[in-house]
């Protein structure tokens, strides 16, 4: 048999820590021999060749595995403890320390492709010329040496331009180009004149070159067929040679031609004016002016009819001759007649006459105007040739009579109501045929009239008149109320209200004996007036023999509330003077005396708990009082229950009752016997229970 220090009883154990080993081996006869072994586990290498990398075409990456003095398998072939590498791929490494234990690790190597860009050819532009270098749509970021970081870049000055771009792996390339211009292209026109006579022209020529090519443009517009360097212009405008040399480039010059028209401003065939203006002639700018009149300005007025005619010299010589009809025609002839009145309201017409352009100020461009109000209307009229006549005519008003009978009304029965419409009229007219100043009502109605004034102006004014009865009020006749009550007071709705308590509100509360009157008035002003009696009764004093009553259970108590009432109503539903209750509670009583005024008093009876007092010492020696043991009780318990033990822990005696009250117990207490024998002198343990649980408990002392 085998009994191993981990406990194992094989042949053989399997350990994988470090450690003593012993076993001790029992052959068949029971003899023994026992042996031990250091077991050593070494702890596994740890290698890391850290995350992925990555680089670009060109560049390599190193690995290094750490552990120095282990040795290294590469799964490359190599065993250095670092290696470099090149090109993309999964590297991995097992390295065995010098206790021969071993770890292996591996890593990805990517090696990125370089980006390329290309910036073309070495470029020749023409002076002037904007070059757009682009180093193509790829996805990264650009760097130029003029510092902009945008795909394309616009230059204008000869250099040498390159550019890096960097992708999203961060591989860069990099191309460059230089950029040249030729010496700018400028000539000038040559020309003998630009300012030509109607009917002459000029010659504009350019530089004669070979190997360049002409376009001749005129006002901005290609001249077709003018492809020489020159031009023959009769018309007046801008002649523009454009050349491209021989390098391709671009070159322009320009020259105003103007033709010279004379007369400059030309005199319109007639020109009509009116009576009373004069028209200033303008020839235009010249050298001489001779009128036919004999005037020699270049500007000069005209006052009467006639033709006029110039001859013009400018300068250059050139000569124009224009000659104009000058009429004067008469005003129109406008005559609107006298000032006019009108009263308010009325409408008044007035017509302007035929065959002109009409406007009214106010009133806009009709032939007639509607006139409601007072003011000054003018109106100006223009004929075919513009020439205009005006008058003007003012309106007055008269303000129509105002006639204010007063406000609508109303009037009490038995009352008039006398009516003015006002003085200082030629004319009355009531609608009830009467024709004075002055109307007197009593009835109900509408009453309207009309007045004219010494105008010939009318105005009329109305009323309406209610006849109302007088308010009926009825306060009640006369009024009793207990004291410390009051009474409200209340007319009924009205409009305004006056109490003799001085008091103006609808409803008063009043609480005294004594006459009140009140006096109210309805929408219409009209009075009425009504008196009431108040008298003040006085009120049972009540008051029960205490506010809080108590008793125990098992008793009752007596409420009274007293004598000299003629009634009795209490929240039991009694109608007694008093009344007995045995269950504790809120008790209210109402009583009413022989004014019917009512008093109220509450009292709230309790319930006490069970009071319990218990003897210390009993003579159970027939020789009198104190011969029983026994609790005695102020009020009722239910359950009870009483024992009695020795000190030794022996029970005497047991009592047990449903209800216990009082002193009732005097008789069924312990007499101090046990079995039929007097118990022994000394002190016993007794315990009460009621209401369900233990109440007390305590000593007596038995003397005999």
């Amino acid at each position: 048999t085998y009994l191993w220090s981990t406990g194992e009883t094989t042949q053989t154990i399997t350990v994988s820590a470090s450690g003593n080993y012993s076993v001790t081996v029992i052959d068949a006869n029971g003899c023994s021999a026992t042996d031990d072994a250091n077991a050593t586990i070494h702890p596994n290498p740890v290698v890391d060749l850290g995350a992925d990398q990555q680089t670009c075409s060109g560049n390599t990456i190193t690995f290094d595995a750490g552990n120095a003095g282990s040795t290294y398998l590469w799964s490359t072939g190599e065993t250095t403890q670092t290696i470099t590498v090149s090109a993309s791929g999964n590297y991995s490494v097992t390295i065995t320390d010098v206790n021969g234990c071993s770890a292996t690790d591996d890593a990805n190597a990517t090696i990125h492709s370089n980006p390329t860009v290309n910036l073309g050819a070495d470029q020749t532009h023409c002076d002037g010329d904007f070059v757009v270098l682009d180093a193509g749509t790829q996805i990264g970021s650009y760097l130029w040496n003029t510092g902009e970081t945008t795909q394309t870049i616009t230059v204008s000055d000869p250099n040498n331009y390159f550019v890096d771009f960097t992708d999203a792996n961060g591989c860069v390339a990099t191309d460059s180009v230089t950029v040249n211009f030729y010496p700018a292209f400028d000539f000038t026109l040559s020309y003998s004149t630009n300012l030509v006579c109607y009917g002459d022209s000029t010659y504009i020529e350019g530089p004669v070159q070979t190997g360049y090519s002409y376009q001749w443009n005129k006002d901005g517009s290609q001249l077709v067929g003018e492809t020489n360097y020159s031009i023959k212009a009769g018309d007046t405008g801008w002649y523009t040679l454009n050349i491209i040399n021989e390098n391709g480039c671009f070159g322009s010059d320009s020259v105003h031609v103007e033709i010279i028209h004379l007369p400059i401003n030309s005199l319109p065939n007639q020109i009509d004016m009116c009576y009373g203006e004069s028209v200033m002639l303008d020839i235009g700018d010249g050298e001489s002016f001779s009128w036919n009149d004999g005037i020699t300005t270049q500007t000069r007025l005209a006052y009467t009819s006639g033709v006029y005619s110039v001859e013009v010299r400018d300068l250059n010589g050139c000569i124009g001759y224009d000659s104009v009809n000058v009429v004067f025609h008469d005003l129109p002839i406008v005559d609107l007649g006298p000032d006019l009145f009108i009263c308010a309201g009325e409408e008044l017409i007035i017509e302007a006459p035929d065959g002109y352009h009409l406007e009214w100020t106010p009133g806009g461009q009709t032939k007639e105007i509607y006139v409601y109000e007072e003011g000054e209307f003018t109106l100006k009229a223009t004929d075919d040739f513009g020439c205009v006549g005006n008058d003007e005519i003012r309106i007055f008003v008269h303000d129509n009579p105002n006639v204010y009978l007063g406000r609508d009304t109303t009037i009490a029965e038995g009352t008039t109501l006398l009516l003015d419409a006002g003085s200082g009229y030629v004319q009355y007219e009531w609608n009830n045929q009467e024709s004075s100043q002055f109307l007197k009502v009593d009835r109900d109605g509408e009453y309207a009239v009309n007045v004219v004034d010494m105008n010939g102006c009318r105005g009329n004014g109305k009323v309406k008149v209610a006849v109302n009865p007088v308010p009926n009020i009825n306060l009640g006749g006369n009024a009793g109320i207990c004291q410390g009550t009051s009474l409200m007071l209340d007319p009924g709705h009205w409009e305004r209200y006056q109490w003799s308590t001085g008091e103006t509100t609808r409803t008063i509360n009043v609480n005294q004996s004594g006459n009140y009157i009140v006096s109210v008035w309805d929408v219409y002003g009209i009075m009425g007036t009504d008196t009431l009696h108040v008298e003040v009764y006085p009120s049972p004093e009540l008051s029960l023999a205490a506010d809080t009553l108590s008793f125990y259970k098992g008793q009752t108590v007596t409420i009274d509330a007293g004598a000299g009432y003629s009634s009795y109503y209490w929240s039991t539903g009694s109608d007694w003077r008093s009344i007995e209750v045995e269950e504790p509670g809120d008790y209210s009583v109402q009583v009413m005396n022989d004014f019917g005024c009512v008093a109220q008093s509450a009292a709230a009876v309790k319930l006490l708990q069970p009071k319990m007092v218990v003897p210390n010492v009993f003579t159970p020696n027939g020789k009198g009082p104190n011969e029983i043991f026994y609790p005695v009780f102020k009020g009722v318990v239910t359950d009870f229950e009483l024992y009695i033990y020795s000190r030794w822990g022996e029970q005497v005696f047991e009592l047990r009752k449903d209800v216990v009250s009082n002193n009732e117990l005097k008789y069924d207490g312990w007499n101090g016997t046990y079995k039929g024998e007097e118990s022994e002198i000394g002190v016993y343990v007794w315990m009460i229970f009621y209401g369900g649980k233990e109440r007390a408990h305590g000593t007596v002392t038995l003397f005999r």
